[in-house]
């Protein structure tokens, strides 16, 4: 009865919650909220510690505005171009995204702790070698020597002026205090923070111990290594019931716990080609300007205004002097122009206008604006290689050699051919008896083509350059007539009809196919007429981090990619005007404990690898000895002497580390042949021909020292890294744009 009359009681505030939640359940809070606040309801774009992180309270996007407006005047102030690409912008933001975070977990530390820093520590770590001076004032060139060194003099005497001018207001001591002080207080506390934990870290005797054991056990094997991509993928089938299995048994290791969403899929690319229409179109624009560029008196202005790329082009002639834009001298036969465009050039005058035509989607309009003699070289030279940075005495070889064949040549001309091809170390010449044919002016090194244009012809003469020493001979100069041309163009795109007419028949087909039977099938299908097409895997896009290899971070597949459940079909999508792309989503993991139809997938390799390891351990199951183990399987036995420290055999930082089958050879006896080992890229199999396992001295001091230098070391890189995971840092910033119902 007393539980009945408390609810009694209480029956006004039940009825109230009551009709809240209700409430709430037919209107979502997220409407309410924007009703009362004109907004939605904020996303968050982290987290920390399980507690979301709101932009609201972090302003975040305003200051990735900021940094991008500070790059952008530091381009101005360089003279360069102030366009910021996407991929500066997405660095901007992740750079700006890790300091916020590496600040607020920074700050949360130290308020824990407690550090700080006192004014003695302040004034003499600015010019105590011990702790050097932050980068941010390091760099500053008014601080630099004449070397371009930091000089702590510049420094302390450009500093004292600056802090003696300040300190005559108020508002230039305030200045002074948020400009300088509290940055380099905020880089001294975390200093001080990271060698309190540097400092903290002591190796043990039982550390010592073990570091003086592992870098002292030493074992001569001979072993077989059988790499698991002998064996084709195509070859092992691998069944549901096989991958539910190993699900079931690997479900709970770390590894399989996945941190952010993924998803894979692939897709099909429809290249979209400009029609004969488009050309002609093309063409009849190009014509209508063919008249004023005729009676054009000012072509450099006429090309700035109409081309679509009005610049100056380099050419083997050389760049045409400044001003003339648009300008470029007519390249010789067998270059870029068509045929029929480079018999009009041979031939043409003053004021000919060419055009227009067609070229590699371009199309274009000449004008010849005087016909001009450029001078060109034919030349035969050895390289004796001799790039910078050879020693004193290999300069001075490198030079005799080049003399002597220099000498040789002196004396008969006619071994040029032959010594060319026994001493040449040009690779782009090392096989025609080093010829150079005719080029024009600006094409080589100014040593080699001053003696090219300027020497004399049949001249023999060794010329350094940074390549090396080169003997040339001059085999011939001539000129050549050559019209000086201003060049209109404009790039040749398909047409809305003619984007309209391939979506329609080749897209949306293969689209309706795609949700029919599959890609795979729809594209061996459409690869009957149109044999070019080709299916592009993109496997496991995080969510956090998302890349999606040529189509980047394209934000409507992504959207498509994480908003829908696995067999999923993306509807003909543009990535740009001239390609269409069919995607099929394969599939798809959410975060937190794995799934089986997430994860299934990511787990195929490791099921086709277990399937491949026993069919090498059968294969070679019926023999003993290692050298027919390795006839057996097409491989040959090798020699390698290990530590017990080492990560791999090769003791290679780039190889998988392979620790299981270090500590398998050492508990090995010696004489014996291993059972197969499978390793993470291959099977091993190994002898132990002799080993050393050393014992523990009395004095471990060293070991100890070792050992507890490298702990302190491994502060350095992984002590941000060690906080990120400590505070749980998730990075929900691409989340919150992609994801619909986040």
């Amino acid at each position: 009865m007393a539980i009945i009359g408390k609810i009694r009681e209480k029956q006004g505030l039940i009825i109230t919650v009551v009709g809240v939640a209700l409430i709430l359940f037919v209107i979502p809070v997220d409407k309410i909220w924007s009703s009362i606040t004109g907004q939605g309801v904020e996303q968050p774009i982290g987290e920390i510690y399980e507690e979301p992180i709101y932009d609201s309270e972090w302003n975040y996007e305003k200051k990735v505005d900021q940094q991008i407006i500070n790059y952008k005047n530091q381009l101005y102030q360089a003279g360069m171009e102030t366009t910021v690409s996407d991929e500066i912008t997405e660095q901007i933001k992740h750079q700006t995204w890790q300091e916020m975070v590496v600040d607020t977990l920074l700050y949360m530390e130290l308020e824990k702790i407690g550090i700080d820093v006192c004014d003695k520590e302040l004034n003499e770590g600015l010019l105590n070698y011990a702790d050097p001076i932050p980068s941010y004032l390091t760099e500053q060139d008014q601080f630099k020597d004449g070397f371009g060194e930091f000089s702590v003099d510049s420094f302390a005497t450009i500093m004292g002026k600056y802090i003696s001018n300040r300190m005559q207001t108020a508002e230039g001591k305030r200045e002074l205090k948020i400009g300088l002080e509290d940055q380099l207080k905020t880089d001294r506390t975390r200093k001080k923070y990271q060698k309190m934990v540097q400092y903290g870290m002591v190796a043990t005797t039982k550390d010592a111990h073990r570091n003086f054991i592992e870098e002292n056990s030493k074992a001569n094997i001979k072993y077989v290594f059988a790499n698991y991509s002998t064996i084709p993928d195509e070859e092992i089938s691998v069944s549901d019931k096989e991958l539910k299995k190993y699900y079931n048994d690997h479900r709970y290791e770390k590894k399989w716990k996945q941190q952010t969403d993924l998803r894979s899929f692939k897709y099909v690319v429809f290249s979209i080609e400009p029609s004969e229409k488009d050309n002609s179109e093309a063409l009849a624009d190009m014509e209508r300007l063919k008249s004023g560029f005729a009676n054009a008196v000012n072509d450099s202005m006429f090309v700035v205004h109409n081309a679509a790329t009005p610049i100056v082009k380099q050419t083997q002639y050389g760049e045409v002097p400044s001003g003339n834009w648009g300008m470029e001298p007519f390249i010789a036969k067998g270059t870029e122009y068509p045929a029929e465009v480079l018999t009009q050039l041979e031939t043409a005058s003053a004021g000919d206008v060419i055009g227009p035509f067609i070229q590699l989607r371009q199309v274009k309009l000449m004008k010849v604006r005087e016909v001009v003699e450029v001078p060109e070289a034919y030349v035969r030279h050895i390289l004796v290689n001799a790039a910078a940075g050879l020693e004193e005495g290999e300069m001075a070889a490198k030079k005799a050699t080049a003399d002597s064949i220099s000498n040789a040549l002196q004396r008969d001309s006619s071994l040029f051919a032959t010594l060319a091809d026994k001493y040449n170390e040009d690779p782009g010449h090392a096989t025609n008896s080093g010829y150079y044919t005719w080029f024009g002016k600006g094409k080589m090194v100014p040593e080699f083509e001053d003696f090219s244009f300027n020497g004399a012809v049949g001249g023999i003469k060794v010329v350094k350059t940074t390549y090396g020493f080169h003997i040339v001979q001059v085999m011939g100069q001539r000129s050549q007539k050559a019209p000086l041309l201003a060049t209109i163009d404009a790039i040749v795109t398909p047409s809305k009809p003619t984007k309209d007419q391939l979506y329609a028949d080749l897209a949306l087909p293969f689209y309706e196919a795609c949700k029919k039977s599959g890609i795979d099938k729809a594209a061996e299908k459409a690869k009957e007429e149109n044999p070019t097409l080709g299916i592009i895997p993109v496997e496991n896009v995080r969510l956090d981090y998302p890349s999606m290899g040529a189509l980047g971070k394209n934000l409507n597949v992504l959207k498509w990619a994480f908003n829908n459940e696995k067999g999923s079909v993306m509807e003909p999508e543009y990535i740009s005007e001239e390609q269409l792309i069919v995607c099929a989503l394969t599939s798809v993991t959410h975060e937190g404990d794995p799934e089986f139809s997430g994860t299934a997938e990511l787990m195929r390799p490791e099921v086709i690898k277990e399937k491949k390891v026993a069919m090498l351990k059968k294969q070679v199951a019926s023999l003993r000895g290692i050298d027919a183990i390795a006839q057996e399987l097409g491989q040959t036995t090798q020699n390698a002497e290990v530590a017990l420290s080492y990560n791999n055999i090769a003791n290679d930082e780039n190889k998988p580390q392979e620790g299981a089958l270090i500590g398998e050879i050492f508990g090995m006896s010696t004489g014996t042949v291993s059972a197969p080992i499978a390793g993470k890229d291959g099977m091993y199999i190994v002898v132990v021909e002799n080993k050393t396992v050393a014992a523990s001295p009395t004095d471990l001091s060293v070991n100890k020292g070792i050992v507890t230098g490298e702990l302190r070391a491994e502060v350095e890189t992984r002590l941000v890294g060690a906080l990120f995971e400590h505070a749980k840092v998730k990075d929900w910033r691409m989340k919150r744009t992609v994801m619909q119902n986040n």
